[in-house]
């Protein structure tokens, strides 16, 4: 015979007591017990039937799962049965105490087998029928699917509905919303449909629906971020050729300075700027030692002179250390300086130096544009964005842009000749 008490989660102590305590008559034992009861059936039975249904999407299974809360339900009742009134306590300790391991043992063996037959032969059954239904299903989905498969095949635009000419229009953040506000309103009209529809063949055309527009969310996302940095394809012929016809002699505008090189009396380099490296840590506890390894100078079509700063930053990946030369004219020495002695501004400033502009992706990046890596900006409301994000660079920066591919290509050709 199973334990009723502790099936039903009571404290059989407490009972016990009872005549310790003149309050804990029969009826106090009884309503106790009642509580006990309710207590359990909403725990084991109720909560747990509410969860599976709302969860468990595999019919089979959760015709499982319910078949067993009700034995557990049923269990309940049959334990409230016994110990729920003042008589039944007493035949049930009577019994227990005549033969209680003989007797617990041959109802337990005999109910248990019963009900495992009689479960197993239901579950046998239900099976076998599932695993028909299955098969049937499943034929019919694969022959529904290599005919949705032979439609005429939609480009990515076509199936999150959006205009390709107004899309290639847009910056690379509205590019970025625009998908995913797309993707979501589609996946959740789709959604909507499937939780609203009950046959097989309809569930089937809007999963594979949906699929679809997760795919092409993909496709469109992968382009928008492999082309995100990539402004020398679209600036590098005309701003190289405006700058060659303004200047007679590239070497006399673009000038590459490093430490040691004399210099000109009006632009002096500032050797603080080549003191070692500088260390910057970002918000994933990222290290970068950065180091100023030139400044490079340049006259633009308008004869206006200004300075870059070519860094190399160094920075340890999957256990090696790992080097790339970027250019900027954000001056790294600078946002330092300010950040020492305690600016307004210049840890917000500081904090995306070194979680942004010389983040991994905008590193990457920047490797498209001769190593060019943009500045630092603040935008209508005043937060920091990165000028590379802009769907078009400035002016100035073109002419940056500009600038560091001329002295990328006579560094290469330095090279060459040195061989």
């Amino acid at each position: 015979m199973q334990d009723c008490y502790k099936i039903l989660k009571v404290n059989k102590a407490l009972i016990l007591q009872k005549n310790i305590q003149k309050e804990w008559d029969e009826a106090n034992v009884d309503a106790y017990i009642k509580r006990c009861y309710d207590e359990t059936i909403r725990k084991e039975v109720e909560i747990p039937r509410k969860v599976a249904i709302d969860s468990i999407t595999d019919e089979l299974k959760l015709m499982e799962e319910l078949e067993l809360l009700e034995q557990v339900q049923r269990l309940c009742e049959e334990a409230y049965q016994i110990i729920g009134t003042a008589e039944g306590r007493a035949n049930y300790a009577e019994t227990a105490e005549l033969n209680e391991k003989a007797h617990f043992e041959q109802v337990k063996n005999a109910t248990a087998q019963e009900k495992f037959n009689k479960l197993k032969k239901e579950y046998d059954r239900i099976r076998q029928e599932a695993e028909i239904q299955k098969e049937e299903q499943a034929n019919k989905y694969n022959k529904f699917r290599k005919k949705y498969q032979q439609r005429t095949k939609r480009t990515p635009y076509n199936i999150l509905n959006i205009q390709k000419e107004n899309f290639e229009k847009l910056s690379f953040k509205e590019k970025a919303r625009e998908l995913k506000d797309k993707k979501e309103i589609l996946l959740k009209n789709a959604s909507t449909l499937l939780n609203q529809n009950q046959d097989f063949m309809n569930r089937a055309e809007i999963n594979l629906r949906m699929n679809e527009i997760a795919e092409a969310y993909e496709q469109l996302n992968l382009q928008i971020k492999e082309s995100r940095y990539d402004h020398a394809k679209e600036y590098q012929p005309d701003l190289i050729k405006g700058m060659l016809e303004n200047n007679n002699s590239i070497d006399n505008k673009i000038v590459i300075r490093q430490k040691n090189r004399e210099t000109e009396n009006d632009n002096p380099i500032d050797e603080n700027m080549y003191n070692g490296e500088r260390h910057l840590t970002d918000e994933k506890r990222r290290n970068l030692r950065v180091k100023t390894i030139a400044q490079i100078g340049y006259q633009n079509t308008f004869d206006k002179k200004g300075w870059l700063y070519q860094y190399q930053i160094t920075r340890r990946i999957n256990g090696e250390d790992k080097s790339d030369i970027v250019t900027s004219p954000v001056s790294v020495a600078d946002i330092l300086l300010d950040k020492r002695i305690g600016k307004e501004g210049a840890i917000d400033l500081y904090n995306f130096l070194a979680n942004k502009l010389f983040s991994e992706e905008t590193i990457k990046g920047a490797q498209k544009n001769a190593g060019f890596i943009g500045s630092i900006k603040q935008d209508e409301e005043g937060n920091y964005c990165l000028t590379l994000d802009q769907n078009q660079l400035d002016p100035e920066e073109q002419e940056m842009l500009a600038a560091t591919i001329i002295c990328r290509e006579k560094e290469r050709q330095k090279n060459e000749e040195g061989r």
